[in-house]
């Protein structure tokens, strides 16, 4: 038996539930949520749409707390912004294809970013501090 830990709700766990979860610019091949694991806790990102002018998405990234089973069970950890764990948030600096790496109690994400030139960079970051055991 399967039970939803998101709410079960019809927003899940998007950072803004008014917007969808995939790259704007794909839509027509959207992208898949990833999860990690790190130090026995889960980790969801996904690119989710700023919803501004121009295709914008932004990596997002949440940590499941195990508390329960609503959409507050997700804590935000990717800076809590506009920008997500993007370098850029600006117009046409749209994210896709993010993954993750735990790599002893470091967890590591990595993803594309368009720098607004007309080029995609692989943009890497670590979590700040080492993740503490559940």
């Amino acid at each position: 038996i399967w039970n939803f830990v998101d709410g079960g709700g019809t927003t899940g766990i998007n950072q803004n539930i008014t917007l969808p979860a995939a790259d704007p610019a794909a839509l027509a091949a959207p992208q898949p949520p990833r999860i990690g694991l790190a130090n026995g806790q889960i980790y969801a990102t996904w690119v989710e749409s700023t919803g501004g002018a121009g295709p914008t998405g932004q990596v997002r990234m949440k940590v499941y707390d195990g508390s329960g089973s609503t959409a507050a069970s997700w804590i935000s950890v990717d800076g809590n912004a506009a920008a997500g764990l993007n370098k850029n948030a600006g117009t046409f600096r749209t994210a896709s294809h993010p993954v993750l790496a735990n790599v002893g109690t470091r967890l590591y994400a990595m993803w594309s970013e368009a720098n607004g030139t007309g080029s995609n960079q692989i943009r890497a970051k670590v979590a700040g501090c080492t993740i503490p055991a559940p």
